[in-house]
């Protein structure tokens, strides 16, 4: 556990701050690169976008934290803006970078799927990184565990699972599932993003059942499990959508 990467008089750089905007940034590279490879759409738009789903995306994650967290932050509001030291609900970034980045695409008559196939496809090596971020402050620990891997923090009496490596190597997973997909030569636009949203929603209901931070809500699962599941099904209609747009295209260019 090291929260605290560097000190300088009274300025801090939280290791978590520091390893979520590094996230962000080879995201905005990666993608901004095959784009370029593609040829599509123009640099200005994807830096536009870029700046719109960031922001959009942290506003969500911190919303959503601070609305699953009010029993704390409405005896300390001062702190609801201190971002470097951790509280993001990535869920809610996710949908909040979404809706925005899809409203700003749309305003610059860009078809949204493609470029959102290229953000989709490494947003898990940025979560990854960022979750090295929580590893290091310490916070996302799982529940308390015997197994050989398990790890001890300070503030905590047992050992516990290490979720947050489990986090690391299930995005990195991922990012691998998807990028072999990305190299299917018959894979429609937004496919890449559908199954970006399957996929995760999959991985957060399998692990946070790992979790020791996170309190049971309707029917005994957590909030972040209902918010996967929601991500699944939404990627499962996605994707329904696109192939069954898919079919009646072939069709209609058939007859």
């Amino acid at each position: 556990m090291h929260p605290v990467l560097l000190r300088i008089g009274s300025f801090t750089i939280y290791t978590y701050g520091l390893l979520v905007a590094v996230g962000i940034a080879v995201v905005f590279f990666l993608a901004l690169r095959r784009t370029k490879r593609l040829k599509y759409p123009s640099e200005q738009i994807i830096y536009n976008l870029a700046f719109t789903a960031i922001i959009a995306g942290l506003i969500g994650a911190r919303t959503i934290h601070v609305a699953a967290e009010w029993g704390y932050y409405r005896n300390h509001l001062t702190e609801i803006f201190l971002l470097r030291r951790g509280g993001l609900a990535i869920q809610g970034g996710i949908l909040f970078g979404l809706v925005f980045g899809t409203w700003y695409l749309y305003l610059t008559k860009t078809s949204p799927l493609p470029v959102l196939d290229s953000f989709f496809l490494y947003l898990p090596v940025g979560q990854a990184i960022g979750r090295l971020g929580c590893f290091f402050n310490g916070c996302c620990y799982g529940r308390p565990s015997s197994l050989p891997w398990a790890i001890k923090f300070p503030f905590l009496e047992a050992r516990v699972h290490p979720t947050e490596l489990y986090y690391l190597a299930a995005h990195l997973g991922l990012f691998f599932v998807l990028n072999l997909f990305s190299q299917e030569e018959n894979i429609q636009k937004g496919e890449l993003t559908a199954w970006y949203f399957i996929l995760y929603g999959f991985i957060r209901s399998l692990l946070d059942n790992f979790r020791g931070d996170l309190l049971p809500g309707f029917l005994g699962l957590y909030a972040t499990q209902w918010y996967a599941i929601l991500f699944t099904i939404f990627g499962a209609i996605m994707l329904t959508t696109l192939k069954i747009n898919n079919r009646k295209r072939f069709k209609e260019f058939r007859e």
